[in-house]
């Protein structure tokens, strides 16, 4: 019998990008990564320990939270999640959030915690916890409603100024419209980014197309015109859904030649708003971001108006 090659299994990479994969995921097996919170003190506030969660209704100590192993539905990471923004202690557009979560256990066929007990859990956290500044984490499993507060990554100036890097990595999300928790993809492709000292990995399709990144969306800028891929093939990011109703946007397909061709490009999300990408594999885009700047311009409006109102 013959032996498929990996990239005839794929069927969307080649021979030589099926090798560098395979080194890839043997490369993070010997250095498995940490978060950003814990290798970068500057760009991170981290949560102390003795936190208190979220579970089933009640708060809870950091230390009895968790889901037996025996449970089928987090073996196979059958369940959705999604992140709540508190900044000074007041948060940033839970109802969106709320709403997103429960569109995503919608899709996955879960029953969906209500949005009162949604905003309930976050609003005793903050309150428990005396949080300023945090993410708060919302995880929903049957049968089990998590939330809990993790670190909130703040990012330099710098990277706003004068953009960052990105990488692409060919994989597509099962069910890119639900957030959820089947993230071994955007594990692997942020590792990669990692690896070759980029903020961003950008997933790329079987049809060489740009859709997101492994937490954030893409947009780019093409003769003046903002264009975004279409929201059948990616997660609707809560910051997305501000930027299509603040701006003149298009949604198309975006092939990876077409993103390394842009004037400009960024990506937006809930921690980074609206980050401006200087390069793509290497290749340079342009480095004044006339249009991301406005973006992030009124993305921080938004949010100030949120925190303030």
């Amino acid at each position: 019998m013959k032996k498929n090659k990996l990239s005839d299994l794929a069927g969307i990479i080649t021979e030589k990008e099926a090798e560098e994969w395979k080194k890839n995921i043997l490369e993070m097996r010997k250095n498995p990564r940490v978060e950003p919170q814990e290798n970068n003190k500057e760009m991170a506030k981290t949560i102390n320990e003795g936190m208190k969660f979220f579970l089933n209704g009640s708060l809870i100590d950091e230390g009895n939270a968790g889901i037996p192993f025996s449970n089928k539905h987090a073996f196979f990471d059958y369940g959705a999640y999604d992140n709540v923004k508190v900044l000074k202690g007041k948060v940033v557009f839970a109802e969106k959030h709320a709403s997103r979560f429960a569109e995503s256990l919608k899709i996955l066929g879960i029953e969906a915690p209500s949005e009162k007990d949604v905003l309930k859990a976050v609003d005793e956290l903050i309150k428990a916890n005396n949080l300023k500044n945090s993410l708060i984490r919302l995880v929903s499993y049957p049968n089990f409603f998590y939330a809990f507060p993790v670190g909130l990554t703040f990012y330099p100036d710098k990277f706003y100024s004068k953009g960052v890097k990105a990488v692409t990595y060919f994989g597509e999300r099962l069910l890119p419209k639900a957030k959820s928790m089947n993230l071994l993809l955007n594990y692997l492709a942020f590792g990669k980014a990692e690896k070759e000292g980029a903020l961003e990995a950008l997933l790329v399709n079987s049809k060489g197309e740009v859709t997101e990144g492994t937490r954030s969306n893409l947009f780019i800028v093409e003769k003046g015109r903002l264009i975004t891929p279409p929201a059948n093939d990616v997660l609707e990011g809560v910051t997305r859904e501000l930027i299509m109703k603040e701006f003149d946007v298009s949604e198309e397909k975006i092939s990876l030649e077409k993103a390394l061709e842009a004037d400009e490009a960024f990506i937006s999300s809930t921690s980074m708003l609206a980050m401006p990408l200087n390069e793509i594999n290497g290749k340079k885009l342009g480095q004044e971001f006339p249009i991301t700047r406005k973006v992030l311009k009124r993305l921080k409006e938004l949010e100030a108006k949120e925190v303030e109102g």
